[in-house]
């Protein structure tokens, strides 16, 4: 990838809540390992909700055979009537 270049990833992210704090969690096999590259590095999660785009900074964080983001606990109530949406994942170099 060229310097300045954009990837976009699309993916299904299921919304997971563990006590307080709420992760979108990527299963797909093919985003998992293209995303597996870039662990560490902050990429933009576009969430998409009804046509609505939620873009969210954050660093894949490799869990088993998902990839999992933090969500931002601002947006809990949000987050709470999410199940399952989907999603872009952005990576900017």
């Amino acid at each position: 990838m060229f310097e300045g270049e954009t990837q976009v990833i699309l993916a299904r992210a299921r919304i997971w809540k563990r006590r307080a704090q709420y992760f979108a969690v990527v299963k797909d096999e093919l985003a998992v390992e293209e995303l597996t590259k870039h662990l560490g590095d902050r990429v933009t999660l576009v969430i998409n909700l009804n046509g609505v785009e939620i873009p969210i900074e954050a660093k894949p964080i490799r869990d088993k055979e998902y990839i999992v983001f933090t969500l931002p606990r601002r947006l809990n109530a949000l987050w709470e009537t999410i199940n399952e949406t989907k999603a872009k994942i952005k990576v900017s170099e």
